[in-house]
Parts: structure tokens; sequence; C-alpha cells
């Protein structure tokens, strides 16, 4: 089990974050502490502290990172941080994008096909073995949540999670942030 604690400070107004470094590989291989840094600086005065597995949470916190840089870029804030809905955006969009990337790669490759492809033609190029296919699909999931904290350019404090644990079939690709913690 990981923990990743973040809490925000009503008197200086930030976001203090904590996590533990254990990983573990299944039954296979023995927990293993001291191993993994469980927190991806973004940009912006934004990180985010991840439960799951590391190759996914490390290529999502690296497609939010060059997202977010790209927002960024030019725009003149002072202080330079990131605001909330773009971070929201960001992230929720890296995750889809590492979403339909994993179940392409390991479920749609061999047929050269994309997801979007698949919804859109897959019974109908497939027949009866679509939902031989379709089924490890719907139940994938990326097993990787997310606190997302930060402060914004009104330095407001704000944390965000962003869970993996809805299936593919049953809410298609994830729609985002699933909540948004506010403590007043």
């Amino acid at each position: 089990m990981t923990v990743c604690i973040a809490a925000r400070s009503l008197l200086h107004n930030c976001v203090a974050g904590a996590c533990d470094m254990m990983i573990s590989r299944g039954n296979l291989v023995p927990a293993t502490d001291m191993a993994a840094i469980k927190f991806l600086a973004l940009v912006g005065g934004w990180g985010m502290l991840y439960a799951g597995d590391p190759t996914y949470a490390e290529s999502i916190g690296d497609r939010s990172k060059r997202a977010l840089i790209s927002v960024m870029d030019g725009v003149k804030r002072q202080p330079n941080r990131a605001r909330v809905k773009e971070v929201e955006q960001v992230v929720t969009n890296a995750f889809q994008e590492e979403l339909r990337f994993q179940v392409t790669n390991q479920f749609l490759s061999k047929y050269d096909m994309t997801l979007e492809k698949f919804r859109k033609s897959g019974k109908r190029q497939f027949g009866d073995d679509f939902e031989k296919i379709n089924k490890p699909i719907l139940e994938f999931s990326l097993g990787t949540s997310f606190i997302v904290c930060g402060v914004d350019d009104y330095d407001i404090p704000h944390i965000l999670t962003l869970q993996s644990t809805v299936l593919i079939g049953t809410a298609q690709i994830p729609s985002g942030v699933t909540s948004r913690l506010t403590i007043t």
C-alpha cells in the first residue's frame, strides 16, 4: 500500500506533500523500501504524488509537464504559476493519452488499430471475435492514482485527485479529475 498525503496550509498559503518510497512488484518480488520517489514535479508551482504503477505514473507526469510547459510558454503572470483549470486539463489529457496508448500498444497493435478505430469499426471488422478482443480492453486500468497539488497564480493552494479505478468499459475514457478537495 502506498501512502501519499497532501495538506493545504492556511497560514502560509502552500501545499505540503509526503509519500512513502516503497515499491512492490506483485507477489514475485518483495516490497523494496527507498526504491522510488513518488513525487513528480510539474511546472508553474504544481506537482503530483502517485500511487500505483510507476511506469504509467512517470509517463503521465512527463506528458503533463511537457503540456504545462507549452501552456505556460509566453504567459506573463506574476507569479509565473499555472491556473487550476490549466492543470486539470493538462493532467486529464495526459492520463487519457497514456490510457489510449497502453490499450493500443497492449491489445490492438497486432491488428494495426487505434482505440478510436477499434471503437468505430471493430464490430464490423472482427464480427464474433469483437467481444473476445474487447473484454480485456474493458477490464484494463492503468492502476495509478494521483494527488495533484500546487499554488495557483492567485496564491491559492489546491489539491486535486485523479484515480484510474474507472474502467474503459464503464466510462469510455475517464472524463477527468474526479474530485476537487478544498479545505476552508
